[in-house]
């Protein structure tokens, strides 16, 4: 049984930016020539060629976005260096005008992948100026490469003092806007994921109807000739989980959970292949789909459940939530925003995320990330909380 959902999950914070000095609303976006490092050897020997760096810098009511995103290819070549690039994560740091434009410092986590681009930590100082939708001007920066051993052990060679020249396009019609009509999630405020709460009603009249009646015994005898395995729990608890929030009935609610707590706990095996996809080390992309349905089963079934059922798979959604999304630098799989793994395992993280959002109960500890080290900007020692214009 296969089923398909979307969902497009924005975190972020913002830098507030004094509105008469930096733009109100649009988008920068900026190449910086051979501000990425490619084709280090894994051990952090060899020549480190660089190649260009895009980033877009978002601007909305005179604030800067953060964090930002940034990628590396060779244009012109795209199967061969320009395909399934890894996603460079980072934030701004501090921006300011200055006599000239625009000072903006930036620090980026560039992640090693698998077609070229080297594993670094990189700090930015961005110098532009704009000529209509025209940006240029230059950067200068210190790239700080990073390898594995072969313990595992994070290691960072040499720093790399680079500078270069930057060009780039103002964009002022795609920034995302907000829907005035869109009501925030209520804390124990479910269903909530696929459809809200308000709209029950309307669904169930639906289901009433001659035709809901056949989607129906269609879906129950779909339910009834699937095998249960660690591949199909999830989707089938879900599944009674939407027959609950269309009947009322608290055995849908009961067998949703029947079905959950095997696997969670490592008790149902992938049909062939010995393993979970729970609790196992298989690959990611095979875990996505597991916690998909898990979330909508919790949501569809959060009222019918006791309170220690849902402080349970609360914990256990929380655990995937960063499972999937953080724990992406263990380069397990292909984390690049054109791969089928990036869309997936995100999309399961965060339908785990909003799933639980604001409900009650113990939160897990953070999982312990990989060494991940940080740079100040270029000037001064960073502190924890950046005053605007710093510079």
């Amino acid at each position: 049984m296969h089923l398909i959902y979307t969902l497009l999950l924005a975190l972020c914070t913002w830098v507030a930016l004094p509105a008469s000095e930096l733009p109100t609303d649009g988008m920068w976006h900026l190449r910086l020539d051979g501000a990425a490092v490619r084709s280090m050897n894994k051990d952090g020997s060899g020549a480190a060629q660089r190649s260009p760096l895009f980033v877009s810098l978002e601007f909305e009511n005179g604030t800067v976005r953060s964090p930002v995103f940034a990628y590396a290819f060779e244009e012109g070549l795209f199967h061969r260096q320009g395909y399934n690039k890894a996603t460079h994560e980072g934030r701004v740091v501090a921006a300011k005008a200055s006599p000239d434009g625009w000072v903006i410092d930036l620090e980026i986590h560039l992640r090693r992948d698998m077609w070229g681009v080297g594993g670094a930590e990189a700090t930015y100082r961005v110098k532009l100026t704009k000529n209509d939708d025209q940006l240029s001007g230059s950067y200068t920066g210190v790239l700080v490469p990073q390898f594995h051993d072969t313990a595992g052990i994070l290691h960072l060679a040499d720093d790399i003092n680079i500078m270069g020249d930057i060009t780039g396009t103002v964009d002022t019609h795609g920034i995302p806007r907000k829907d005035p009509l869109h009501l925030k999630i209520k804390s124990e405020e479910h269903p909530r994921l696929i459809f809200r709460r308000k709209d029950v009603p309307a669904l169930r009249s639906t289901a009433s109807t001659a035709w809901g009646q056949a989607v129906l015994a269609r879906m129950d005898q779909m339910i009834a000739e699937t095998e249960v395995t660690a591949a199909s729990a999830a989707n089938l608890a879900a599944a009674h989980g939407l027959r609950y929030q269309l009947s009322r009935d608290a055995n849908h609610a009961q067998r949703a959970w029947e079905l959950l707590e095997p696997l969670i706990e490592g008790r149902l095996q992938v049909a062939g292949s010995g393993g979970n996809l729970w609790t196992s080390n298989s690959k990611r992309i095979y875990r996505s789909e597991p916690v998909v349905g898990a979330a909508l089963a919790y949501d569809w079934c959060y009222e019918a459940w006791s309170p220690e059922i849902r402080t349970r798979m609360r914990r256990e959604l929380a655990k995937k939530a960063y499972e999937m999304i953080e724990d992406h630098r263990r380069h397990e799989y292909n984390d690049n925003p054109s791969s089928n793994h990036f869309l997936l395992c995100n999309t399961a993280g965060g339908l785990a995320a909003l799933a639980i959002l604001g409900d009650p109960g113990a939160f897990p500890d953070r999982p312990q990330q990989p060494p991940h080290h940080h740079i100040a900007p270029l000037d001064t020692p960073t502190p924890k909380n950046i005053p605007i214009n710093s510079l």
